[in-house]
Formats: structure tokens, C-alpha cells, sequence
């Protein structure tokens, strides 16, 4: 296994950092870049790395650098130093991969020109709007872009992936009720938001076919005998298609429609459209399976998001998950892995680097 590979990682994973609060996460990846690269850090911390071969050809690999606001459990000899900090969606792996990928690259330059991306805020606003708008991504454009994430429902080590659409678009909802408060002994005088907002909610958890409309946080109230005069419920849609996206706002419409002239009331419905779909190039997910042929093709696309989305909309990418084959969650508090994996994320940049250099 490559050492450098898993120390990075372990070193990383004690130092997780949120959002773009990018200060000892930035430091470690300037500080292990090798010199051969250009390097320019942008605005909340992002770091692109540019080698120029001179070549015509470019391509680009991305990796994301903050962490989770949670309390980690694993009791690992190498976990976070920070309370309530914690790499648990594997981007301490990711960024131990293309700092690995890095220092090959100085050992074997290869003819073609590389861009390497450490992308921050990807768990929030996604740092990679800000990045390819930036002049030093737009002077130094890739013609593809590839980026691995780990995945615990897959076997150890797998990689897999799907043309076309593999992760969906998402939209935040947040739902503000208004009703009329009164005592509870006289709850006809009042509208109660709770018993609006519970009729709402349950109008909400059907199975739809084409998207998929939660609700996590609910708040309403002030006191245990008076009806709430509002009730704020916040959630998420997740859809494969835009067409399907706009039915799934079009149907919180209609039900808060519905509802105010039931109850007679006001329902505020709001949406920020968060990122779009990961839509994987067919040609060049065709061209990485002639380079990796024991690459899995996924059966079903995911309602999960990902930032790597935005790049897709000006360069052809594809998004490709690595097996950690434990089954333990995305964002859990006790996410961990074999280190072994990272060497087949590793190996398999290199191989799309020399198969590129061939063409």
C-alpha cells in the first residue's frame, strides 16, 4: 500500500475543518504539494494545482476539503482533535488521494498538462461554483474532469459509476404555516398550525415515482396549553429531472393551496434550489471503461447530491464511487473504512493519466 496515501488520510482526518474555515486543512495541502505545481489559493480557502507540460491536452481531478459538524465515535487512534468536527462523508480520503496523486506526478511527470481541485464548502454552498468561475480554472480549462467518492453500500475496493444522470438535483423547502392562537379548552375559537402542519406532512411521505419530498425540522409553539399560530416545516426535494423537479414544487403548491381553503388560512411555501444533477459524459464514462474494465455499471441513478455537478455544466466529467464495503453510513458518527481502499482510488487517476498521455 502507499504510505504517503494513508498517511495523509490519517493526518487529515484529525484535523476536520467546516464549511470555508479552511485554515490548517489549506496549510497541510500547500505545505505537501509538490513544487512542480502552479498553485493558486482562492478566496475561503480552495487551492487549485496547475503542472504545465505544454501539452494540448488538460485534464482535471477534484477532491473536497471540509468536514461535518459531528461528535465522531470511532474511537480511532487517528480521530479528530476537534469536538464536534468530523470527517465522515470521506473527504479526508479524497484529498489523501490527490495529494498522493500529487507526488506520483512529480516522480513520473507525465506529457499532458494536470489541474488538481480541492474544492471547500461542499457539504454547504459548494465552494465549486466560486472555482470555475475563477480566472485561474477558466486560463488553465480542463477538456474532462474526474472526481471519486467513497461509498460503503458497494464491496471494498469496487469502482462504479453510470452514464448519464447518476445523482439528482436538489431544492430546500422551508413551509410557514399561519394559524390563530386560543386556549386549548377553546380550540374552535383558534387554527391550530400543529394539527395543519401534521395534515400537510403526512400528504408529503407517500411514495412518489419520479422524486422524493422529506421534511427534517419542524418548530412550532410556545407553550403546552395554546394552539400555535404558526408551525415552520424545513426539508429537501430530491429529483432526477428538471421536469420532475418543477411537478414536486408544483405539488407543495397545490397542497398548501388545498389546505388554506380547508383551514381558511395562510401557508407561505419557499424554495432554494440547491445542486443540479450529476450527469456523468457517456463518451467519457465509455472511455473509462476501456481504461477499467472491472468498472461496474450502477443499476439505478441516487437521490443523493453532489457539487461536482457544477463543473459537469462546463466540462465533461464523471463522478465515480469507490467501495469501502462496510456498510456504514455516509455522515455517521462512526464512518470509517479500510485505508487499503485509497490505493485503488489512487491507482486508478494514474491509469486515466497514462491512458491519456497515450491517445
Amino acid at each position: 500500500m502507499n504510505k504517503t496515501c494513508s498517511q495523509h488520510y490519517t493526518a487529515l482526518h484529525q484535523i476536520p475543518e467546516l464549511d470555508d474555515h479552511m485554515i490548517q486543512t489549506k496549510d497541510y495541502i500547500l505545505k505537501h504539494l509538490p513544487s512542480c505545481f502552479l498553485v493558486q489559493v482562492i478566496e475561503h480557502g480552495g487551492i487549485l494545482a496547475y503542472m504545465d507540460q505544454q501539452s494540448n491536452k488538460t485534464i482535471a481531478f477534484r477532491a473536497e476539503t471540509d468536514a461535518l459538524a459531528i461528535q465522531e465515535t470511532t474511537n480511532l487512534p487517528y480521530s479528530s482533535k476537534t469536538p464536534h468536527h468530523m470527517h465522515a462523508c470521506g473527504h479526508d480520503a479524497h484529498m489523501a488521494i490527490l495529494l498522493a496523486l500529487a507526488q506520483w506526478i512529480e516522480q513520473h511527470p507525465p506529457s499532458i498538462n494536470l489541474l488538481l481541485i480541492f474544492e471547500y464548502a461542499e457539504e454547504t454552498t459548494g465552494g465549486a461554483n466560486t472555482i470555475i468561475h475563477h480566472p485561474f480554472f477558466q486560463n488553465h480549462h480542463p477538456q474532462a474532469i474526474y472526481a471519486l467518492h467513497l461509498w460503503p453500500f458497494l464491496p471494498a475496493h469496487t469502482l462504479a459509476s453510470r452514464p448519464n444522470t447518476l445523482m439528482g438535483y436538489s431544492c430546500e423547502t422551508n413551509i410557514l404555516i399561519h394559524g390563530s392562537s386560543s386556549h386549548v379548552s377553546m380550540f374552535q375559537q383558534g387554527i391550530d398550525a400543529i394539527e395543519i402542519a401534521g395534515h400537510y406532512l403526512s400528504q408529503t411521505v407517500i411514495p412518489f415515482e419520479n422524486f422524493l419530498i422529506r421534511f427534517g425540522q419542524i418548530q412550532a409553539g410556545h407553550t403546552r396549553n395554546v394552539l400555535a399560530n404558526q408551525a415552520s416545516l424545513s426539508g429537501t426535494i430530491r429529483a432526477l429531472e428538471t421536469d420532475t423537479m418543477n411537478l414536486a414544487k408544483q405539488y407543495l403548491w397545490q397542497l398548501a393551496t388545498l389546505f388554506m381553503m380547508r383551514y381558511e388560512n395562510i401557508i407561505e411555501v419557499n424554495f432554494n434550489d440547491g445542486y443540479p444533477a450529476v450527469n456523468n459524459d457517456p463518451k467519457l464514462f465509455q472511455y473509462l471503461q476501456n481504461i477499467e474494465p472491472n468498472l461496474q455499471i450502477l443499476p439505478t441513478s441516487s437521490y443523493a447530491t453532489e457539487s461536482f455537478s457544477y463543473y459537469q455544466k462546463y466540462v465533461p466529467g464523471v463522478f465515480i464511487l469507490l467501495g469501502t464495503g462496510n456498510n456504514i453510513p455516509l455522515h455517521s458518527s462512526n464512518f470509517h473504512f479500510p485505508i487499503e481502499i485509497l490505493e485503488t482510488g489512487l491507482q486508478f487517476y494514474q491509469r486515466i493519466i497514462q491512458a491519456k498521455e497515450k491517445e
